[in-house]
């Protein structure tokens, strides 16, 4: 996507009616003076042009202070709204909120009066003054969110609570403040329609007006008044764009903080990946202003921000809403460089390699994995950027393994450094039990349903992982280092060398045994007593044309009274017996069929594979792996017609079931077929037809009973009583 920076023509200036909102609470005592003596310093010369109003549980003049116990900002925002709707205000706002604690507020209650409010067409600006590490800045962030529409203004101005402050410090940062609030709120008059869509930043909603004179971005060039705005290719501009960009997404990211606002940080990221080398450029240059060196600061501070965030690098729990009201305060100072560091590591989840000991080892480990979707969130926005498709369930998957191969390294570097060591067994199955209950909440969150076929191969690899480490607890005698490295190095192969494809599919599977709970209930549905269906699929590809008319017709006789989908395998593609239309995914024939109210997810799903598998049957096998995960119970039979696949895939079974020590081997029928030789195969083939064609039918019919009695064993039983009886009398 192609973004384009212009700037708006001006216009006239005005000043923006300002609306204050004081908190009127008793914590306010220490800071109220001087916030109304600077307030006076800085707007009482507007006189009766501003509204000012100090809430508590109601609404009341600036004066006097009203020292409440408790207040309510529903209420206060509720009266300014409901002010604005129903008398005649200038077209622009500034509102100005402060407050030094986590009052009533229900962002509900006010979401009408907002969208009447955005009806109006006012021109808003929202500004916040917080005051103390309890400042409400979820409230404050929402509220920005939902009302300000217009030319940018900075966010959050914050003032700690120091009880050794003087009265003259206190006064001169309201002070300085309330100067800058100001100087912003003197804004264009103007409101310009474009003829295309525009946003204020990389990441705010598109819209056809624009403040005169704002900064914009678009994705082709834009008229105003049918005068085409030249596109900028100033690199202030860029930084600017990208400050303010970055700015509004902490917004966002602190309305709710949630790993899908970090999408925002990524969008941003590949804006700015284009724009850093321009500015290395650019800085090289001589002679910038003093303006020019403070946005510079701001965008490198900002650069780092979107940087973390974009990959993912954020500890949620540590996002509080005071550290995000001190990161967007500060990213909006140029001198706090040093405290924006601090915070970005504060909240960071990356390693800290110089302590390699246990307890820190599944304490970095578990804080990632509490945070993996963090990560996902930005690896899935990263793949849609390159045209890549990832779904977010698979790249927590991914990241998971990822962290967890991360994990075991330190491992293996811990046990290098510590020789000495006797016995590591209680390390390895205490980092065994903690990684298992930290994936349990990670696959609490994953919907198998979306989750990719090369994802699913990713699942057992970790589940060989988690074997191999399971193991530990089986040895009975002391595990020094040098063993517990060789332990671990065939843990990482696992990783490494990925899942040999297996050609059969058994009926209960290991797969999966040693991942948690929450992953097991979601593949692997409980083989409960269900009610079997049965899904007969026949290739019907050439290799088959002497087999496939025998085949169906003696199969139609065998379950002529049992209720069964039968299906055509075909050039990769499905088809239904009775239509013409043809389908690339079986999971999307279940569900066409789920839809007609047959529930196949309740029943025990018998699928018949009718096939010489000459013809693709890999992508065959594929197909009918792709069920497992959307949570259909499958059982699997082999009609083998031919002896080479019918020992491809009774070799590749036993291999299965004797390695994995498995049961429910699935049933493998045969029909052998009809061998020509040489010079004499046209001869053969006429000496034999009617031959060949009874011998088939008489193969079939007895393949189709055994199947039959293998999948609905009560009914023979029912038919043996009746033959007894019928022998009696």
């Amino acid at each position: 996507m192609k973004n384009l920076i212009g700037r708006a023509p001006q216009s006239k200036k005005v000043q923006s009616y300002p609306i204050t909102l004081l908190d009127g609470t008793s914590s306010m005592n220490f800071e109220y003076e001087a916030i109304l003596k600077a307030h006076q310093k800085n707007f009482d010369d507007l006189k009766d042009q501003q509204l000012k109003i100090q809430f508590t549980e109601d609404v009341h003049d600036f004066e006097p202070f009203m020292a409440a116990g408790s207040g309510d900002i529903t209420k206060a925002f509720k009266y300014v709204l409901n002010k604005l709707l129903s008398e005649e205000f200038p077209q622009h706002i500034t509102i100005i909120f402060i407050s030094d604690g986590d009052e009533k507020f229900i962002l509900n209650e006010l979401e009408e009066l907002i969208q009447k409010i955005k009806e109006k067409k006012y021109q808003i600006q929202f500004v916040s003054i917080s005051i103390g590490k309890w400042f409400p800045n979820t409230i404050s962030n929402q509220l920005r969110a939902q009302l300000h529409n217009t030319e940018f203004i900075e966010p959050i101005y914050h003032h700690d609570k120091n009880p050794e402050r003087t009265e003259d410090e206190m006064f001169n940062f309201f002070d300085y403040t309330f100067q800058i609030i100001r100087s912003q709120s003197l804004v264009y008059q103007d409101l310009l329609e474009t003829d295309k869509e525009v946003k204020l930043t990389l990441i705010s909603n598109p819209q056809n007006t624009l403040p005169a004179g704002a900064l914009f971005i678009s994705e082709e060039q834009v008229s105003i008044n049918g005068q085409p705005i030249e596109p900028s290719n100033d690199i202030k501009d860029k930084k600017d764009i990208l400050v303010k960009s970055a700015q509004q997404a902490l917004i966002l990211f602190a309305s709710e903080v949630d790993e899908k606002a970090l999408e925002n940080f990524q969008t941003i990221k590949e804006f700015s990946d284009l724009v850093v080398n321009e500015a290395k450029q650019d800085n090289q240059q001589q002679g910038q202003t003093e303006q020019e060196q403070k946005l510079d600061i701001q965008f490198n501070n900002a650069m780092l921000i979107v940087n973390q965030f974009a990959v993912g690098d954020v500890d949620l729990d540590q996002c509080t809403p005071s550290t995000l009201t001190d990161l967007q305060a500060k990213l909006s100072d140029p001198d706090a460089s040093a405290g924006i560091q601090l915070i970005a590591q504060q909240i960071s989840v990356s390693d800290n390699l110089k302590d390699l000991e246990p307890d820190n080892i599944n304490a970095i480990q578990k804080k990632k994995l509490k945070n993996v979707g963090c990560y996902a969130r930005a690896q899935a926005k990263m793949k849609q950027i390159q045209q890549l498709q990832q779904t977010y369930e698979s790249a927590q998957i991914t990241m998971a393994k990822e962290i967890i191969i991360n994990g075991l390294k330190k491992y293996k570097s811990l046990f290098n450094q510590n020789q000495q060591q006797q016995d590591v067994r209680e390390i390895l199955n205490e980092y065994y039990k903690s990684t298992l209950i930290e994936l349990d909440s990670v696959f609490e969150r994953v919907q198998l349903a979306k989750v990719d076929e090369e994802s699913y191969d990713l699942l057992k690899e970790l589940n060989l992982m988690m074997k191999e480490i399971d193991s530990v607890r089986l040895i009975k005698k002391a595990l020094p280092p040098k063993e517990a490295i060789k332990i671990l190095d065939n843990v990482l192969a696992h990783a490494g060398i990925g899942i040999q494809q297996s050609m059969a599919i058994p009926d209960i599977n290991d797969e999966f045994d040693f991942l948690p709970e929450s992953l097991k209930s979601q593949i692997r549905p409980e083989n409960d007593e269900r009610e079997n269906f049965v899904v007969a699929i026949f290739d019907n590809n050439d290799s088959m044309k002497n087999e496939i008319d025998s085949a169906i017709q003696n199969f139609n006789q065998e379950f002529s009274q049992i209720e069964i989908i039968k299906l055509f395998w075909q050039n990769t593609k499905f088809s239904l017996f009775d239509s013409q239309q043809q389908y690339s995914s079986l999971v999307d024939i279940f569900k066409q069929f789920e839809e007609k109210n047959y529930a196949l997810k309740t029943k025990k799903i018998c699928i018949c594979l009718i096939t010489d598998g000459q013809n693709d049957y890999s992508k065959l096998h594929k197909q009918l792996k792709s069920l497992k995960p959307n949570k259909y119970l499958i059982k699997l039979s082999y009609v083998t017609i031919g002896s080479s696949f019918h020992f491809q895939i009774t070799n590749e079974l036993d291999r299965m079931m004797q390695s994995r020590n498995l049961k429910g081997k699935p049933l493998v029928l045969n029909v052998p077929r009809q061998k020509t030789v040489g010079n004499f195969k046209g001869q053969i083939s006429q000496l034999t037809n009617s031959t060949t064609a009874l011998n088939i039918d008489s193969h079939f019919a007895k393949r189709f009973q055994d199947l039959k009695n293998h999948l609905f064993p009560q009914a023979q039983v029912e038919k043996q009583k009746w033959n007894n009886k019928s022998q009696i009398y």
